[in-house]
């Protein structure tokens, strides 16, 4: 599959990357989209694109937010919009051609489905692919003597050229000379290439000062019908509502639009009248609880309900955890501790009532707070007994290696009712090549083991290990194991020790 030599393609690239500071967030969402885990996944890029924006993984993270999204749910005109901003904010990325080529495939199943807006889109991502570059240069060239084309002529090479790259440059030259807002105006007003749409907004909020900005796309807003770039102006204007008069006028057309469905465009206007204070907690509480509300959107009630009426907050766990978004459940539960509105062994402990939603919500609680003082101690009794299942139980053992219990990992490999557990604690003690087992404690808990697979990987802890007792343990091992498997692993442990000791106990097995 495509998909899959993308991934192969993106691993090799990590190889000679260790040392980058940015480098575990982005690797945790790849591993977690190998695994398919997709909701960690983009736990993992937002968590990257929120607080590295400007990381050299920042492009890749955003594309493959967009198809862990996907993978969850596929939502045509929110996938579309997504693989449009790695498009619009990365325009040279190597994932840029991919997103494009995701979007056009999208079009056209939005077109087909009656959606003409998207035909016209479909047709320009499939125009020509000429750079411009005579255009390109003729305008640097201009700006080097200190000059620059007058509007008009700027208006009318957007409309000559095909090239992307020279409609983008003269929205920014257009964006620059505050006289020209009238001509940007007109361009936009009959734009269908998504990207330059977009990235014509972004330049109007990113230059002109907040009001006028503001007043410029409320304007755009109402002249143009189309509901997927109305959409667009709605997300620029949200980004600028808290700097901005806004008349009543407005909110009540907003709140129309927001009471009148749930799709993005409703998610939008909600998302703006939520950030002006306009909403009670009640209706706060129902956008915060509504699954076809944008998750931003979500966030910013979330907060409004925070700053308004935190009363409110507890009466919102058992509704989030039902829902299994580990995104909005780690901000709710960040508000419910900072804000000190919910006691953390109580939020543990209602988290372990809900039988088939807890694990979500567990993984949320230890990625935020494991090392939180009054839960750090719960983590290894929780992956010791398997009252909960395998799936607490190793979430558990996550908890554990979070709060920097290396000892409590060892105790899990000896004594955890559960396998699953004990193979993750076993997998996280190999991770951390500074720790060193005592050989008689590495026996001890390999001969109590009854699990092949476990007792295999206790071997690897031997790799390249030359201290006294290693080599005749091994060689037993190899001699008397009952599984073929242990005995093949004992044998290729040995082989990576460089001792005349190891030659000859190979020589022997032979």
């Amino acid at each position: 599959m495509k998909i899959t030599l993308i991934l192969i393609l993106a691993f090799n690239s990590w190889s000679i990357e260790i040392n980058d500071p940015d480098f575990e967030v982005y690797s945790q969402g790849y591993n977690a989209v190998v695994a398919e885990n997709w909701q960690e996944a983009i736990l993992s890029f937002e968590n990257l694109l929120a607080n590295h924006p400007e990381s050299r993984w920042a492009d890749n993270a955003s594309f493959w937010k967009c198809y862990a999204e996907r993978q969850i749910g596929p939502e045509d005109e929110r996938d579309f919009e997504c693989y449009d901003r790695v498009v619009s904010e990365y325009p040279d990325s190597r994932w840029a051609d991919e997103a494009r080529e995701k979007q056009r495939q999208l079009a056209e199943r939005l077109a087909g489905k009656g959606h003409d807006e998207y035909a016209a889109i479909m047709e320009d991502l499939e125009e020509s692919d000429d750079h411009g570059y005579v255009s390109l240069e003729a305008l640097a060239a201009l700006e080097r003597r200190g000059a620059t084309a007058s509007p008009s002529n700027l208006v009318e090479l957007y409309e000559r050229d095909t090239s992307i790259l020279v409609k983008r440059r003269v929205l920014e030259l257009l964006t620059e000379q505050k006289d020209a807002s009238d001509q940007l105006y007109q361009l936009l007003l009959t734009e269908h290439n998504p990207a330059l749409y977009r990235q014509g907004i972004q330049m109007i909020t990113g230059s002109y000062e907040p009001q006028f900005a503001w007043d410029f796309l409320h304007s755009l807003y109402e002249d143009r019908s189309e509901d997927l770039f109305r959409i667009w102006v709605l997300m620029a204007m949200s980004e600028i509502s808290d700097q901005v008069e806004i008349g009543e006028d407005l909110l009540q057309q907003l709140r129309e639009v927001m009471e009148g469905g749930h799709g993005r465009k409703a998610q939008l206007a909600t998302n703006i009248v939520t950030g002006v204070g306009t909403l009670e907690g009640d209706q706060l509480k129902e956008i915060i609880t509504n699954r076809e509300v944008h998750p931003q959107t979500r966030i910013t009630a979330l907060e409004s309900l925070r700053d308004n009426d935190p009363e409110l907050f507890p009466d919102l766990f058992d509704m989030l955890i039902e829902q299994r978004n580990i995104h909005i459940f780690s901000i709710y539960l960040e508000i419910l501790l900072s804000e000190r509105l919910m006691e953390p062994e109580i939020i543990l402990k209602n988290i372990l009532h809900h039988d088939e939603d807890r694990f979500v919500a567990l993984i949320a609680l230890i990625n935020t707070h494991a090392e939180h003082p009054a839960l750090s101690d719960k983590w290894k009794d929780l992956a010791l007994k398997d009252k909960y299942g395998d799936n607490v139980a190793r979430a558990a053992v996550t908890g554990v290696e979070k709060s920097g219990s290396v000892e409590d990992l060892f105790v899990i490999i000896k004594k955890a009712d559960s396998p699953v557990a004990q193979r993750q604690a076993l997998s996280y003690v190999q991770s951390q090549r500074d720790i060193e087992l005592e050989v008689p404690e590495i026996i001890e808990i390999f001969e109590q083991q009854d699990d092949v697979t476990i007792r295999a990987e206790l071997l690897y802890l031997f790799e390249q290990d030359k201290r006294s007792g290693v080599i005749p343990f091994l060689t037993k091992v190899a001699r008397e194991a009952k599984d073929p498997n242990v005995r093949r692993q004992a044998v290729a442990v040995i082989g990576t020790i460089d001792t005349d000791e190891a030659t000859e106990a190979l020589l022997d097995l032979m």
